[in-house]
């Protein structure tokens, strides 16, 4: 029809040059949320909410009229034959645009929901799902640092009545499958949901043919490098450093049963405070996230004592 006898004027003529040729409300309305009909003077919630009335007009003025002939004289213009005034709305948000064209064609077209993200992605160094899927090796015994889109969420009850979620996930450059565990479910449900976009820290599973995340913790993610608390210090009253009780220690053994994790596990227990503890076994391969209540305080003099027994590099506060 456009090859034929030319552009489309408006989305008028859009509906009335093709009325009785296939043309029904679910076609346009796929047509609309692709973005196939932007040019056509309008956006796209206004096409939305204005397609299925104006096609019912056209097709009604259809009926009215002999085929192939608009009126008595034939001087009617075919493609304004029906008169009809859009509505002025604004337009939908850029997320929601986003979701229609995945929705409609599977792939996001004008761009993707993670890009109002970019700001704060450029500004800390990210794991990127790309690299993890073609290189796991690299990753394996290592936290990943992450900020994705939840694309599709899937709970399942364990055989002891937990609820524990399967979550498709997506960065800007590819997705994964992140499985939540049930403490980890129940200490931050309220972030898993589709089309949210979180920070988050997992490990990769070991042993899968697949490449699987095992999720650590979760945030909302910001947008702006000024849109999350950075951590912080300041000076103690004996003029030590207290660090922020956000972040969370991380100590490498070389084994479970090693005298180093022995010893460090008696060095905490005499700093209680409210930072989180994670081991980490070489040998297992395998992470160890403490309960709250073994919660610490993070201060000079005990990182430079775990850092004397094991390393600076087996020391890490994230």
């Amino acid at each position: 029809e456009r090859e034929k006898n030319g552009e489309y004027k408006s989305f008028t003529s859009f509906c009335t040059r093709l009325a009785g040729k296939r043309l029904n409300a679910q076609g346009v309305d796929s047509l609309i949320k692709a973005g196939a009909l932007d040019d056509l003077g309008a956006n796209r919630r206004e096409l939305m909410m204005s397609h299925k009335e104006l096609i019912e007009a056209v097709e009604a003025e259809r009926r009215r009229n002999v085929e192939g002939q608009l009126s008595l004289f034939g001087d009617d213009d075919p493609q304004e034959s029906v008169m009809f005034r859009l509505p002025q709305m604004p337009e939908l948000e850029q997320r929601d645009l986003l979701a229609y064209e995945r929705e409609v064609m599977g792939i996001y077209l004008s761009g993707h929901p993670l890009s109002e993200y970019e700001s704060y992605i450029k500004s800390v160094r990210l794991d990127k799902l790309s690299d993890i899927v073609a290189n796991p090796e690299r990753f394996e015994g290592t936290l990943l640092h992450l900020v994705v889109l939840i694309d599709k969420v899937r709970t399942r009850t364990t055989k002891k009545d937990s609820l524990m979620a399967f979550v498709q996930i997506e960065d800007l450059t590819g997705s994964a499958e992140l499985i939540v565990f049930p403490k980890t479910l129940a200490e931050y449900s309220r972030f898993f949901f589709e089309g949210n976009a979180v920070e988050l820290y997992a490990r990769l599973g070991d042993g899968d043919d697949e490449v699987r995340l095992f999720c650590d913790r979760v945030r909302i993610a910001p947008k702006t490098p000024q849109g999350v608390p950075q951590p912080q210090s300041y000076t103690r009253p004996d003029g030590g450093k207290t660090y922020d009780p956000s972040l969370r220690l991380f100590l490498k053994f070389p084994s479970q049963n090693s005298k180093e994790c022995e010893y460090a596990r008696k060095l905490l227990a005499v700093f209680d405070g409210r930072s989180r503890v994670s081991f980490y076994y070489a040998d297992e391969k395998r992470y160890d996230h403490f309960p709250r209540e073994n919660n610490i305080d993070i201060n000079d003099v005990l990182l430079r004592e775990l850092r004397r027994v094991l390393g600076d590099e087996a020391v890490v506060l994230k």
